[in-house]
């Protein structure tokens, strides 16, 4: 867990933006993993900047991302992969806390994109402020529970479709259907999942605590 938070800290930059306002960038290094316990975890140094941006890759058809994320404004909360640099034909999913199914959309709402979009200001959409799991996968690879029942209803491409049951993420369905590349996300209403600071201290101390421990060895 150590090394994972030490590595998302090094993975995101900041950026200014217009008006000298400060924005995050986040960086997959790896691979993002796609199930609760092995998310990645989106840090940055302050929860006061907006993470309006998560860079990565999908290795193949079967394979999803999950990033932890904090959500601060429900009304503003979005994520699109629409109008980025993105090679895969995505599916963007949204889950609690503890992996329940919040929403998803496979494709973007207006119909003109084989993109996705969780759209801002959707009733579907998040109902408090939060750490939440954004998940990523190309299309036809989909969330199921311990059952391996869907965990989002079914609908048209072009919805955006709520819970189908209260079940939480045990891992994805596999698919021949879509492909792997690159992706964009880019996020409205959020900032970085930062670490409580005695976290920190004693991600911190383990780390230093292990390279002495190496350095006593050699």
């Amino acid at each position: 867990m150590a090394s994972k938070w030490l590595t998302a800290v090094v993975a995101t930059t900041l950026v200014t933006m217009m008006g000298g306002v400060q924005a995050a960038a986040f960086t997959e290094i790896g691979d993002a993993g796609e199930s609760i316990s092995t998310a990645t975890i989106t840090s940055a140094a302050s929860t006061s900047v907006p993470l309006t941006n998560i860079f990565g890759s999908l290795a193949s058809a079967s394979d999803a991302d999950l990033f932890l994320i904090n959500v601060t404004d429900i009304s503003a909360f979005s994520a699109t992969t629409v109008n980025s640099d993105t090679s895969v034909d995505t599916q963007l999913f949204l889950f609690s806390s503890t992996g329940q199914a919040i929403y998803f959309n496979d494709d973007d709402p207006g119909g003109l994109s084989l993109q996705s979009t969780l759209p801002a200001g959707s009733l579907l959409g998040p109902t408090s402020t939060g750490l939440y799991y954004l998940g990523i996968a190309p299309l036809g690879y989909d969330p199921i529970d311990f059952a391996s029942q869907l965990l989002f209803v079914l609908g048209a491409p072009t919805d955006v479709l709520g819970p189908a049951t209260s079940n939480t993420l045990s891992s994805f369905f596999p698919s021949f259907l879509g492909s792997g590349g690159t992706y964009t996300i880019n996020l409205t209403g959020a900032t970085a999942a930062v670490p409580e600071p005695a976290s920190v201290m004693g991600f911190l101390a383990l780390g230093a605590a292990f390279g002495c421990k190496k350095r006593t060895k050699s």
